[in-house]
Order: C-alpha cells, then structure tokens, then sequence
C-alpha cells in the first residue's frame, strides 16, 4: 500500500511528494467550471539522487473524470514504471485528485474563538515593524531610501543580526527571505547587498530574489511555488504600484493585491514598499500611500519616511513616522542616516530632532526633550531662542512634561528630569 503523501499548499498551488517513491507531483491553476468538473494544471517529477527535479509530464487533468486519470496513469507507466517500489501510477494519480479536490473545497479549517483556550499576544519576525504572518508598508518619496531600507530589514532577519544599527529586535534563527523585485534587477541588487554588507561588516547573507513582471495576482502560483521552495516567512514586495494588477487607485486592485498576499499562508510576512500620494503641497502634512485607502486599512502596519533635504550629497537622512499600528501603540518618530560610499552603504539610526527641518514634524514635547538632553539647564527664553518657537506655545507643553515628571524646574530654569 503507496503511504499518504507529504503535503505542502500554498495560494492555490499544492506540492504533493511521495519520498519512498522519490515521486512529486505540483498541482496549480485549479478551476471549477459550471457543470461540476473540477480541471488542474498537473505537473509530475522525479527527484534525483542529489534532490533535484527530473521533469517527467505536464497536463491538465480533469480531477473528478476516471477515464482521464486512467489515460495519464498508463501514460506514466510507460515513461516511468513503479511496480518495483511496489506502488502504481494509478495509485499515485487518483491521491494527486483526492489531495487537489480536498485542498480546493475545504479551504482553512473553522476555528473558535475563545476565551477558555490560551491566546498569545502578536510576534514579530522584526520588532516592532513587521509583525509575524501580517503586512507592513513602507512609503515616502523617491530618494528617501525605501528600497535600501527594505534590503536591510531582509538581512536583519535573515541572518539574523540582533546588533543592527536600527535599534530593532530579531529573532534568534536565520529566517529565509524571498525578494519580489518590479523595479530594477538581479545585478542591481547583488551589487547592492555586497555594499551593505561591507558598510555593515557582516557575515555572508542570502536573501533569495525573484525578478517579476506580472501583476503579483496574475502570478500568484508561481511566487507560491517559490515561497514554498524557499520556505520563506517575510516576503518583500519591491514595489507596490508595478504589482499592482491594474491602477492602484481602484479598490478592487488593493482588496486583489492583499487577497493575493494573504493566500501565501498565515505564517508569511509580508513588508510592501510603496510611494506618497500627491495630497497637498505642504511639506509638513501626513502624507499617505498612492493608490486607494484600502492600501492603509488593510495594511496592519504603515511607516512613512520622510527626507532632510538638507542631507549631504553621499547621505539620506530620513525620519521614520509610525503612521499605522493596529495591534500597540503608534511609536515615537526615529531617525535613520544611509551614508554612501563607493563600495559601501552604511545604516545608523538618529534624532530626528537633530535633523533642520525633520524637527519640525515633532510635537513640542519631543522637540523640547531633545534640546534639554544636548544642553542641559536652559531657561525659557533661551528654549524658545534654541528652538525658534513662540513662547505661548511652549509654555502649556513645559507644563505637561512638568506634570509628567519628564523635566523638572530649577529656579528660572528648565531641565530634564534625570538631570536634577
């Protein structure tokens, strides 16, 4: 008797592997017509003695007709006979059927909530940005280092490197990365990852990389394939307007492009790179992700990046504005500076309140709290001379983080309170 079979799904595509056998069969493109019959691209292996994939057939086979089954399986004999393993063509399609029918009509299996069972709070791959099995977004505008960035946060979890420059928390073991790239190319970004690494004097690291150009919908079975080759658990999505099946700005687009993410498994996390939409001309208004607000809503987690354009020429300077966070509260603004070289990218975070005109997005009490770390007891003229704000609007904010505990008053003057 063939034993059951090793199983893996994900987003419609099935790998079903007999080990004994040496035998995989991947099943993708499942369709249900109107008349019951229920239609597969098949694609049947060989695994070698080294593990790799000898290419045996390809078809579409109807999953619910006996004579079709039969048809392939007497073709499969004849290409490669089983009787010695003790096992049959036969035996091994009519599982393939039985296995692609159960996948397509039970979907995931129903669950209770309950308050009687345990719960555990949301992990993270990479904390406090991308939190296990959701979708993080990353947006600002061009030039503002999203894609660098991305590439960074991929090596942090994939080696993992817990002491990053980002102040950020990985976990403990190497996490495979799979890079979905619409905007440049395989050389691009070999080119790149070398020069983080030498920036950063890291380990050697692998991030897997896979050039797309379809819509990630219209391509979905072939990244899931890919996912579960790979195994990986973040994947990056660099960039989301080109994966987008259609104009960004249509809801049914962004309910497609989640829809599609989310049939990579609950176990796949996701980090987007996006652009700003064009709302307002004002440098210091919240900007938002370009497309529809569903790109938001269905996000779990949304970070802007804004740029100092007062920068040096071979440095970003970006602030990182926690602009979404469904399950925690939103985080403090952060700072990050990407120095360039010519063989080497360097990553180092930074107070935002010491960038010219980044400062300026703070609320008073950070901005305050930052001029009284760098210098010390200052007194109130000189805070609103420092930080070129009027002192009817400082005042109200000096009362709260007095009555915080966060700065103290000595005499005519103002300090933080770890300094008294």
């Amino acid at each position: 008797m063939t034993p059951l079979p090793e199983v893996k799904a994900a987003a419609g595509t099935i790998e079903i592997t007999w080990m004994a056998e040496r035998i995989r069969a991947v099943v993708s493109r499942t369709h249900s017509s109107r008349d019951g019959g229920v239609t597969a691209e098949i694609a049947l292996y060989r695994i070698r003695e080294d593990g790799t994939m000898g290419h045996l057939e390809v078809c579409s086979l109807n999953l619910l007709s006996s004579p079709t089954k039969a048809s392939l399986a007497k073709k499969m004999e004849g290409i490669c006979n089983l009787e010695a393993m003790g096992t049959s063509w036969a035996t091994i399609i009519e599982q393939v059927a039985i296995l692609a029918l159960k996948h397509v009509r039970e979907g995931d299996p129903l669950q209770t909530l309950s308050t009687a069972s345990p719960a555990q709070p949301p992990s993270y791959l990479l904390e406090p940005l991308l939190q296990r099995g959701q979708h993080t977004v990353i947006f600002g505008l061009g030039g503002t280092g999203k894609s660098y960035l991305a590439m960074m946060l991929g090596i942090t979890v994939a080696l993992p490197y817990p002491e990053n420059h980002l102040g950020l928390w990985p976990g403990t073991t190497p996490t495979p990365v799979l890079y979905l790239d619409w905007e440049t190319s395989y050389d691009a970004l070999q080119w790149r990852l070398h020069k983080i690494r030498a920036g950063m004097q890291l380990e050697d690291v692998n991030l897997h990389y896979r050039r797309c150009a379809l819509p990630l919908a219209a391509d979905i079975e072939a990244v899931a394939s890919a996912v579960i080759k790979t195994g990986a658990k973040l994947v990056i999505v660099d960039s989301l307007g080109p994966a987008c099946d259609g104009s960004p700005l249509e809801a049914q687009v962004a309910l497609d492009f989640f829809r599609s993410l989310r049939m990579l498994g609950n176990d796949v996390t996701s980090l987007i790179v996006a652009h700003t939409a064009k709302n307002g001309n004002d440098p210091k208004a919240e900007k938002t992700i370009f497309g529809s607000a569903f790109f938001t809503n269905a996000a779990r987690k949304v970070y802007e990046l804004k740029g100092d354009p007062e920068a040096g020429d071979d440095t970003i300077q970006v602030a990182v504005f926690d602009r979404k966070s469904n399950d925690a509260a939103r985080a403090k603004p952060w700072g990050l500076t990407i120095a360039f070289e010519e063989d080497a990218v360097r990553f180092q975070r930074t107070e935002v309140a010491g960038m010219a005109q980044l400062s300026e997005n703070l609320s008073y009490p950070q901005r305050i709290a930052h001029h009284l770390k760098l210098h010390g007891k200052v007194s109130l003229d000189e805070l609103v001379d420092g930080l070129g704000l009027d002192k009817k609007a400082l005042a109200p904010a000096l009362s709260v983080m007095k009555a915080r505990g966060q700065v103290v008053k000595l005499g005519d003057c103002y300090a933080m309170a770890a300094i008294n």
